[in-house]
């Protein structure tokens, strides 16, 4: 699978070029972003301060994907 944020035009040709090479019957789906990069470098920046403090969920420290599970 294969994910590309529009960014820029070089971002845009990969995705198009992609586009064109995949085979029939592949799905493409254009969507707006969940969060903003505002929100993800906040929500990352505050998982991690989980993860420093050592703090634990039912009784165990946990990683950044297990606590991103965790919150989601």
């Amino acid at each position: 699978m294969l994910k590309f944020t529009l960014v820029n035009h070089a971002v845009r040709d990969n995705c198009q070029d992609a586009v064109s090479e995949a085979p029939d019957g592949w799905h493409v789906e254009i969507k707006p972003p969940r969060r903003s990069l505002d929100q993800n470098a906040k929500i990352h920046a505050e998982l991690m301060d989980l993860i420093q403090g050592g703090v634990k969920f039912a009784g165990k420290t946990r990683n950044m994907d297990e606590w991103k599970a965790i919150f989601v």
